[in-house]
């Protein structure tokens, strides 16, 4: 048995639904007032308060804990107003705020220093957002000693990724022992809020063909409880392997109806970037899994949910799926007389950037500004390229140190995959299909990417040195399921 893929206890085991139609009834209370602010900042903070409230009353109904309610308010983001597209904030930031806060004090009650999940990968973690930091702040000295840098921008984005990587940390920290303890349960609440989401994006998505706008799209372009179609379509790609390995949990095999319910509402974003990295990653996941036991069953599934797909897009109206084939297809047929896509502009810039200055790049949160040195002042928009945009900012040495964790989760994902886990290949699908994602995106700030790393690391966890493997799975009418029973006492930091 893989490491980190198993499930412990004996006796049988008493589980508890997820509560999947108050997970939608919250996002949505949680989010449409946010979105109807219209950039009133007393809205907007009415609508953060209710969402905090709605959050709470979700954690009590459920009996979540402290990292079961993060990866609930997780997909719930906003803009602050007067910020525009530069901030996006999250209900799951003040979960993060919370978790870290009971950590510290109960730390200091016991009177002895923070300590992390015992394993090898606790420490490559915090090593490595502590190098990262030190390579984008060192990113900075340069320009600022050569005069003309933002340093105030540089600072705010090392401040974002150092966010996004605390995201890292605290799901490895609080799922990683759960795990051990072959208590998995984190994943069917991942899977019933993405699924929740999902299903408001395509309602607001259907409401809007419709004539009626909720402020939950993006035009037609669904968005769901995030503000950004991009930013929502991330998501999904990122859950579409937890929905599924929480169903193989639950009853043993891999489809459900949460499946293509993800698959639509990535549709219905209209994002080509999502698109084309859904495809691209099943064919690669699928050439990865040839020969292994789970390859024929994960082909099987993909098949499915391609002809579901497809007879979805003939089935529904014109007026709902037609804006997403034209755009989905305009990326082969150009306007005559367009200008070259922006992006390839975008990503030139980056290069140049890097070329100038190959090893620390031009300074952490540098791109606009030497773009608008170099271009004018019009130019004010990232380069939406994830590697492109480590490479130019922090240098060859940025971009090979922010590769480390997602190198780790894919050598342990696919080494699971060659060893026969069977969710293993899902969750390949979901990673690839982000890194694929990042070359037309820029998702360094990403909260989910981080979250979902974190997630596979401690599912994939070789564990301490010298620890027993877990001695087999609960049933119940003979199914291997999780022990979740340690998972009904209320709010905890895991």
């Amino acid at each position: 048995m893989v490491a980190g893929t198993g499930v412990v206890g004996t006796e049988p085991v008493t589980r508890r639904g997820t509560g999947l139609p108050v997970l939608v009834l919250s996002l949505g209370l949680a989010t449409v007032p946010s979105a109807a602010a219209g950039g009133s900042v007393v809205l907007t903070a009415a609508a953060v308060v209710l969402g905090a409230v709605v959050a709470a009353a979700v954690a009590v109904r459920l009996r979540l804990s402290l990292v079961e309610l993060l990866v609930v308010a997780l997909p719930v983001h906003f803009y602050p107003p007067g910020r525009g597209s530069l901030v996006n904030l999250s209900l799951a930031d003040g979960v993060l705020v919370l978790m870290l806060l009971a950590a510290a004090g109960r730390a200091a009650l016991q009177r002895r220093s923070p300590r992390g999940p015992a394993g090898p990968t606790w420490p490559l973690l915090v090593g490595y957002t502590v190098v990262l930091q030190l390579v984008l702040w060192a990113s900075l000295v340069g320009p600022v000693l050569l005069g003309g840098a933002d340093f105030p921008g540089g600072a705010a984005a090392a401040v974002k990724i150092a966010l996004a990587c605390a995201y890292l940390l605290v799901l490895y920290a609080a799922v990683a022992p759960r795990v051990r303890a072959g208590d998995r349960r984190v994943l069917e609440i991942w899977a019933a809020t993405a699924t929740a989401s999902a299903l408001i994006g395509i309602g607001a998505s259907a409401l809007y063909a419709a004539g009626v706008d909720l402020g939950l799209s993006y035009f037609w372009r669904a968005s769901g409880t995030f503000e950004d179609p991009n930013a929502f379509s991330v998501y999904l790609l990122l859950s579409l392997g937890v929905v599924v390995a929480a169903h193989r949990d639950r009853t043993g095999r891999p489809w459900s109806w949460q499946v293509p319910v993800i698959v639509v509402a990535v549709v219905l974003t209209g994002s080509r970037a999502a698109m084309a990295a859904m495809a691209l990653a099943a064919v690669v996941t699928v050439v990865l899994t040839l020969g292994t036991r789970a390859g024929p069953t994960f082909r099987r599934l993909l098949v499915g949910t391609a002809v579901l797909g497809v007879l979805a897009v003939v089935i529904l109206p014109d007026a709902w799926v037609g804006e997403v084939l034209q755009r989905a297809t305009s990326v082969f047929v150009p306007d005559a007389g367009a200008a070259p896509d922006q992006r390839y502009q975008l990503w030139s810039v980056a290069v140049q950037q890097w070329a100038s200055s190959p090893v620390l790049g031009v300074g952490a949160g540098q791109y606009v500004p030497v773009a608008q040195q170099l271009l004018g002042p019009q130019w004010d928009t990232i380069p939406h390229n994830t590697y492109l945009g480590f490479l130019a900012e922090t240098g060859i040495v940025g971009l090979l140190v922010f590769l480390v964790v997602p190198a780790l989760v894919v050598t342990r994902l696919l080494r699971a995959t060659r060893a026969g886990d069977g969710d293993a290949p899902y969750l390949l699908l979901s990673v690839l299909a982000l890194l694929m994602q990042a070359f037309t995106l820029s998702l360094e700030n990403t909260r989910p990417m981080w979250a979902v790393l974190g997630l596979m690391l401690a599912l994939y966890d070789p564990g301490p040195p010298g620890a027993e493997k877990p001695p087999g799975p609960a049933t119940v009418h003979g199914r291997g399921l999780p022990h979740s029973s340690s998972a009904r006492r209320g709010l905890r930091w895991s």
